[in-house]
């Protein structure tokens, strides 16, 4: 698991760049972390087993139907990402990651309102927070003494 944890770690952090820079990550990104997540799942299920992880795309699922239901008020971009995250870590994790992510961004937002730097109309990237969330995930993975 925890190499999983790592690669996703990678991953968020990747994709969370261009998302910092212009809100817009590239699908070639996802696509190809996605890809490799098959993959590894197919050849190297692990011990949970590969509907384990293939079941970790349903947070990521529904936050993506959120974002297409609120026409750009979350980025497509954040669920085809926790999609990612979640194939591979599994649904567990995709929902930790994303609940710790929408934490984050609302003390940020808060903070960003209360000092009058942006007002309530403003957005902010969502993918940096995911990013942090799955690195204190993995270093809560790594204290426990379970990275291998």
């Amino acid at each position: 698991m925890g190499i999983r944890m790592l690669t996703s770690c990678i991953f968020l952090w990747i994709s969370a760049i261009p998302d910092l820079r212009s809100r817009k990550v590239p699908v070639c990104i996802p696509a190809l972390f996605f890809g490799a997540a098959i993959l590894w799942n197919i050849l190297a299920p692990g011990t949970a087993g590969a509907l384990y992880y293939f079941l970790g795309a349903v947070p990521g699922a529904l936050l993506l139907v959120a974002a297409l239901l609120t026409k750009g008020g979350i980025g497509e971009a954040d669920g085809l990402c926790l999609i990612t995250c979640g194939v591979w870590t599994g649904a567990e994790n995709a929902a930790q990651v994303l609940a710790a992510a929408a934490f984050m961004a609302g003390l940020c937002s808060a903070a960003l309102l209360i000092t009058r730097k942006r007002d309530r109309k403003s957005t902010i990237p969502f993918l940096p927070f995911m990013a942090a969330a799955q690195s204190l995930c993995l270093a809560a993975y790594c204290l426990q003494g379970e990275l291998y």
